[in-house]
């Protein structure tokens, strides 16, 4: 599995995952504070 930043705006970003086995969507994080447990869960 990889994590790659997709797009960055002054302090947002969007975060997605790659993987050749399962479906990730992506996910917008507003970064105020110190950053921890973004988990990714698989779609159908």
């Amino acid at each position: 599995m990889q994590r790659s930043i997709i797009h960055k705006t002054e302090w947002s970003y969007t975060i997605g995952v790659s993987s050749k086995q399962y479906r990730f969507a992506s996910r917008s994080i507003e970064l105020t504070d110190t950053l921890t447990d973004v988990d990714f869960t698989g779609l159908d």
